[in-house]
């Protein structure tokens, strides 16, 4: 069996606290560095200020459909990391 290690990240950005609690409650844990997550929020002054959320996410296409039913957030990117995943023989 073959499966797939690929590296994957997720960028989206945030307008209201509503949104970063909706998409923590979304998030879950998955395998170590296989899940990268970065936001962008704004500030009520307008500045925007970069976070990473963690490394460790299971990231799909079901998360990222859901992700875009939630106002107050946009998804700026989602796919394989460029630093590039491999594909591993399971045992």
């Amino acid at each position: 069996e073959v499966t797939n290690t690929a590296r994957m990240r997720l960028e989206c950005d945030v307008w209201t606290i509503e949104a970063v609690q909706q998409l923590a409650l979304l998030l879950q844990e998955g395998e170590n560095r296989r899940g990268e997550v970065l936001v962008k929020m704004r500030l009520e002054n307008g500045a925007q200020v970069a976070m990473r959320l963690g490394w460790d996410f299971t990231l799909t296409g079901e998360l990222v459909e859901r992700l875009e039913e939630i106002d107050g957030l946009k998804l700026v990117s989602f796919g394989k990391q460029r630093t590039g995943g491999h594909l591993r023989r399971a045992a």
